[in-house]
């Protein structure tokens, strides 16, 4: 349970990222409220999505954990999200999943 507890920690952070980087802009004069219009525009046509995943941890040592996962998104009302992330591999994280509601 615990290392399940780790790698979905690090698969948040993963997607915060993602996010993040998506919204850096050249123009650092923009504001909160100027990045949140930008991001608004860009999901405007969003209506959902599926990817499937690889996650490779490293660990100190330089040894490699590999995690397959499958990402759904989806958008509802109201721009409430809803997401929904499904380990496949391996054996012992397959069905482990997380479900998210904006």
């Amino acid at each position: 349970m615990r290392k399940k507890r780790l790698l979905l920690t690090l698969l948040l952070g993963f997607a915060a990222c993602n996010v993040q980087a998506e919204l850096r802009t050249a123009d650092p004069a923009l504001n909160g409220y100027d990045i949140e219009v930008k991001q608004d525009q860009m999901q405007s046509n969003y209506v959902g999505e599926v990817r499937q995943m690889t996650l490779t941890l490293i660990n100190a040592q330089g040894k490699e954990s590999v995690r397959k996962l499958v990402f759904e998104g989806f958008e509802g009302l109201s721009r409430r999200d809803k997401t929904k992330v499904t380990f496949t591999y391996p054996a012992d994280m397959k069905g482990a999943a997380l479900l998210t509601h904006e």
